[in-house]
């Protein structure tokens, strides 16, 4: 027998082998299941939310962190980036339908799963459905609800709400950045890994003093040296190359100082010229005490911003099961949906997301805010422990002592004495 007599003998053995394998499968007992072709009828978007919306407006706040009114006007944004083509093999999602089983997601944490179950969509499909809509929700609401403030911007920030209400003026800004853990992504090693033992991206993120982003940098690596976190994000680089995006010096209200406009952070961050942090030390003078209250009362702008975020959207308040690519739309969609509707209630008066006491008041000691009895501490925000080192230039430290001695003197408030333990005005 020759050898090609051979390979055909293999070829024919290869090939009935094949067929056999094809006959013994199951054969599939269902095009689609029964349970997703009564989705117009048993699922939540057909059977739960008309119900809520005429009867049960608070549940449908509680259902997607928003009142019907700002689901609409969300759903007019997004909508057009969210239709689909029909096929002649079955009718797509709809835009709004898309968009309630992304923000149930966002608001719950739910798993794509459970997801699937509720709204009688395939589990797969909800793995498209979410990083689809994340993206449009960013693509549609970023350039107007969390664009880069103007020169104009912060000089309003400045005097009208630092300066104003929490009365540390020249101030345009308090910063914070955050660990987003995730799941350890597959094959990814330690790019993701962090200090703090599980896998994370980076948020980094500025805010105004009615707890709105002005600024939020997502999606850094989590292994990245804490110290190289604040220099890799678009704030730490506009602050070390060009200044020219802030306004110019100024002078303090009832003062003769002319000063920097500034940001404020914790003692994370490293001190510069319009970057300031607290003192350092525990035997402080009483004028570098007073400005690190001062300071400390601005700066809980930026963590009640992070607050609010993650209280009412709680998929970050535990690990974000899914890619990093994905996990980073998950974020900017939170963080884009907050000011979007921080800003719809600013201008209709309904305040359900941020209703009053939510946040805390500066009052004359300051009353703290209800999200903190909503929140966990162990929640998905990781803290971060160093953004930068104690070395700073001359001028940096000056800054901060003429600010130190503005508290303490002419800008000095009725009430800074009793708050850290003084009984009478430091000398």
């Amino acid at each position: 027998m020759s050898d090609s007599d051979d390979f055909w003998i293999d070829e024919t053995l290869l090939l009935s082998t094949v067929i056999k394998q094809r006959q013994k499968r199951k054969k599939r007992r269902e095009w689609v299941r029964k349970i997703y072709l009564e989705r117009p009828v048993q699922g939540d978007f057909f059977s739960l939310l008309p119900r809520m919306r005429t009867d049960y407006p608070e549940l449908f706040f509680n259902y997607f962190r928003m009142s019907i009114d700002q689901f609409d006007r969300l759903a007019a944004l997004v909508s057009p980036l969210l239709i689909k083509n029909q096929t002649n093999m079955r009718a797509p999602l709809s835009p709004e339908e898309r968009l309630s089983i992304c923000l149930r997601h966002l608001a719950t944490g739910n798993s794509y799963s459970s997801l699937a179950y509720s709204f009688r969509v395939g589990k797969s499909t909800v793995g498209v459905v979410v990083p689809e809509t994340c993206n449009a929700i960013w693509t549609a609401l970023q350039p107007v609800y969390l664009k880069e403030p103007e020169k104009s911007d912060y000089e309003r920030i400045a005097v009208e709400e630092y300066g104003t209400v929490w009365d540390f003026p020249n101030c345009v800004g308090a910063v914070d950045g955050k660990h987003v853990v995730i799941q350890a992504p597959a094959h990814a090693g330690s790019t993701y890994f962090n200090y703090k033992g599980s896998h994370s991206i980076v948020l980094m993120a500025a805010c105004d003093a009615s707890y709105l982003f002005t600024m939020v940098d997502i999606g850094n690596f989590g292994r990245i040296s804490d110290g190289g976190i604040f220099s890799a994000s678009n704030l730490g680089k506009k602050l070390s190359r060009d200044k020219e995006f802030l306004p110019g010096y100024k002078k303090l209200p009832k003062s003769s100082k002319c000063l920097p406009h500034v940001f404020v952070g914790d003692e994370a961050f490293g001190l510069k010229e319009n970057f300031m942090r607290p003192y350092s030390g525990r035997n402080l003078s009483n004028s570098k005490r007073i400005f690190n209250y001062r300071l400390s009362r601005a700066r809980r702008c930026i963590e009640n911003t992070f607050g609010i975020l993650t209280a009412r959207w709680r998929i970050l308040r535990n690990p974000i099961i899914a890619q990093p690519q994905t996990a980073t739309l998950v974020v900017q969609a939170c963080c884009c949906l907050h000011n979007f509707l921080m800003k719809y209630e600013s201008i209709s008066h309904n305040y359900k997301y941020c209703p009053p006491n939510f946040a805390d008041r500066p009052m004359l000691e300051t009353a703290n805010g209800l999200w903190r009895d909503d929140t966990s501490p162990n929640n998905g925000l990781v803290r971060i422990l160093r953004l930068g080192n104690n070395n700073y230039s001359f001028s940096s430290g000056s800054v901060r002592d003429l600010f130190c001695s503005y508290f303490e003197n002419e800008g000095a408030l009725s009430w800074q004495n009793k708050r850290i333990g003084l009984t009478v005005h430091p000398n």
